[in-house]
């Protein structure tokens, strides 16, 4: 689906939870400006970024990157409508209790306008980001009914540029009504519980569960008004910096993961010290996954032909096709594909910057 796709139609007027949503809106509008000034005094980008990062250590166990990934990702909801795009925070796990929802929880406190919900229909999504631009966390992601999950994807698919939009058609007369859907979008939920169109829109955090040898602070009546108000003064005193921002990107990034990192790398390079090393870092390690993953899967179908299986394709539940790595190969192929494969990881850059004018191209 594309972003002028049209969501079914509702009659003309008020629809319900409608006024409660625009309501709801200037009251969090006003709530916020009441009681989260910002900080008094100019704000070091790097000093806040290492404040933000301790605190969600403070709370999770979390993967390689896991707090530079959070720290940045909780930065750029305080100004992500400077930036073309804005990167899904795509949050799973293998089983339940790994603290997905403890990621969440965390980022309300510290987020720009958190809007926190685990079942939200299409409809009540993209009125809420029409009316409210908040960060939307999501959770129970992998628990939506199909029926709802059409229109939820959608919004996510354009909802993650700064154009995006869905339509609708309104009243008798069916008039198109054009609703913005940008917004910072946090997901969390089991296993692989969405699309490949939105996870390639994502920036992903895989939580594994905590071990008894593992120890984190409870998470009790937990607020940080101080946080909130410094990203604040950090944002208003560098808006300019970060409109005209052109970072330099890995070269190792695909045009689509350049589009979901850019806004952290311009935090960091404004903000400096370490950060800019440590999101190089994050970002190489995730898109080497990505283009193994890629080369692997490429490599099992070309080794199923030559082995005679072109026409052989796997379906799992409800009849879905199977990622290729759901083939198993013959033993004969099956050697050569790992030393080819180990091959061509090796090739792999881990990182590198790109030219400019060759990045645009």
């Amino acid at each position: 689906m594309t972003m002028t796709d049209f969501i079914h139609p509702l009659p003309e007027g008020p629809h319900e939870g409608e006024n409660e949503t625009r309501q709801q809106g200037l009251e969090t509008k006003a709530s916020q400006e009441e009681s989260h000034e910002s900080w008094p005094f100019p704000v070091d980008g790097a000093e806040l970024l290492d404040q933000l990062a301790r605190e969600f250590r403070r709370f999770l166990i979390l993967p390689d990157h896991g707090e530079v990934i959070l720290a940045l990702w909780n930065l750029h909801t305080y100004c992500f409508e400077l930036f073309d795009h804005s990167p899904i925070l795509y949050i799973t796990s293998p089983t339940k209790q790994c603290a997905k929802s403890r990621v969440l929880e965390v980022l309300a406190k510290l987020a720009h306008n958190p809007m926190s919900s685990s079942s939200m229909n299409g409809p009540t999504l993209f009125r809420s980001i029409e009316t409210l631009k908040p960060t939307l966390l999501l959770d129970e992601m992998d628990r939506i009914p199909m029926e709802k999950k059409t229109d939820i994807t959608m919004v996510l698919n354009a909802g993650y540029a700064r154009e995006g939009k869905v339509h609708r058609c309104q009243g008798h007369e069916h008039k198109v009504v054009r609703f913005g859907v940008y917004c910072p979008k946090a997901l969390a939920g089991i296993g692989d519980y969405t699309t490949d169109t939105v996870t390639d829109r994502s920036i992903l955090l895989s939580m594994q569960k905590k071990l008894k040898s593992q120890e984190v602070e409870k998470f009790r009546r937990y607020q940080n008004e101080e946080l909130q108000r410094k990203c604040l003064r950090w944002t208003k005193d560098n808006l300019d910096a970060l409109a005209a921002c052109r970072p330099a990107m890995p070269d190792i990034l695909s045009d689509r993961q350049d589009d979901i990192w850019e806004c952290l790398f311009a935090i960091v390079e404004i903000a400096g010290g370490e950060w800019l090393q440590k999101v190089w870092n994050a970002a190489a390690d995730q898109a080497t996954g990505a283009a193994s993953e890629i080369t692997e899967d490429l490599e099992l179908l070309e080794a199923m032909r030559s082995q005679g299986h072109g026409d052989l394709v796997p379906t799992g539940e409800r009849g879905k096709p199977r990622s290729p790595s759901a083939f198993r190969l013959p033993e004969s192929a099956s050697g050569d594909h790992e030393s080819s494969l180990s091959n061509r990881r090796s090739q792999v850059p881990r990182s590198g910057r790109k030219d400019e004018a060759t990045r645009k191209q």
